[in-house]
């Protein structure tokens, strides 16, 4: 899918080394660390290409000239690495991933360990599913080989 820019063109980034570094740092650290993404644009489109957990400490990421730091999170920063680095149609709302798997509410539920009222309030829509869960959910289906595509 990678990351789709203003004139409908997808814009990807290989960070496959990134995202294993990522899932590693998930034993230290908790998904809510914050950390420090080293972000340029490609054709419009963020693109984040290393992170850091202090700006003061050695070595500094190489940056070039344009590029920036933004502040994140361990979670935030991994679910963002596998979107611009996955070249599969992720789908971009919860009730679209529920009704492909064609699974219960409580198969769904159980499956992502979020209780059924939760996942109840994000399929009626009176709450909104946060975009980084809804990318950990589909990585996480991925990963498992249960995606139906």
């Amino acid at each position: 899918m990678a990351i789709l820019n203003n004139s409908g063109v997808h814009i990807s980034f290989d960070c496959e080394d990134m995202i294993e570094d990522l899932r590693d740092d998930l034993d230290d650290f908790d998904k809510a660390h914050k950390v420090y993404a080293c972000c340029r644009l490609d054709q419009g489109v963020k693109i984040i290409y290393d992170y850091t957990y202090d700006l003061n400490d050695e070595p500094k990421p190489v940056m070039a000239e344009g590029d920036w730091t933004e502040e994140t999170t361990i979670g935030e920063l991994l679910s963002y690495c596998i979107m611009q680095n996955n070249v599969l149609d992720y789908c971009d709302n919860i009730l679209d991933l529920f009704d492909e798997m064609n699974w219960s509410v409580k198969e769904f539920s159980d499956y992502f360990s979020l209780p059924d009222d939760l996942l109840k309030r994000w399929l009626y829509g009176t709450e909104k599913c946060p975009e980084y869960v809804l990318h950990l959910m589909n990585d996480k289906l991925i990963a498992d080989n249960k995606v139906p595509r």
